[in-house]
């Protein structure tokens, strides 16, 4: 089974973050970014598998994939929002 370009750019995309948070000292982070994309991997799973069987599965992973990215981002933007701020 190959993975579409979308998947590879989805996974490289959050790898990258991962490699920020941990470079960056906010590692604990992460807890957060996983727990979001393991609630939309499930209710994703839930809703679309039942409904389109193997395409619903892979539309699941994208959406989680996507949940994490957006996480990720939210939690970037807020640290960052945070530490510009003045004392």
């Amino acid at each position: 089974m190959t993975q579409r370009p979308a998947g590879l750019l989805l996974q490289l995309l959050r790898n990258r973050g991962n490699a920020h948070w941990i470079a960056n000292g906010h590692a604990k982070h992460l807890t957060g970014v996983y727990a979001a994309g393991t609630i939309a991997g499930i209710l994703a799973t839930l809703l679309l598998v039942h409904r389109d069987g193997l395409a619903g599965a892979i539309a699941a992973v994208y959406a989680t994939e996507l949940v994490n990215l957006g996480a990720q981002s939210l939690l970037l933007l807020a640290i960052t929002n945070h530490a510009a701020r003045p004392p």
